[in-house]
């Protein structure tokens, strides 16, 4: 399988439920404007690799937030 550097993002406001999504750019950084501020959930989606989910991502006025993503990978449907 060739490794595609795009991944789906999805925001979710927990008080609101109000989602957002986005793709990520070739070197896996992605831009979600106008947010505002709360708690979210994000999650970060790539084809053959397990989701990842961070729960209660605080998110605050014009500020920048960096999340380190790890994929595990996903073979004969169980994870590696």
């Amino acid at each position: 399988m060739l490794w595609s550097p795009l991944r789906k993002v999805t925001v979710t406001n927990l008080a609101t439920q109000e989602t957002r999504e986005a793709t990520t750019g070739d070197d896996g950084t992605f831009v979600v404007s106008n947010l505002e501020p709360g708690k979210y959930r994000v999650s970060v989606e790539a084809a053959g690799f397990q989701n990842v989910v961070f729960e209660d991502v605080t998110v605050q006025t014009n500020a920048r937030l960096p999340l380190d993503v790890k994929f595990a990978t996903i073979t004969g449907g169980r994870e590696r």
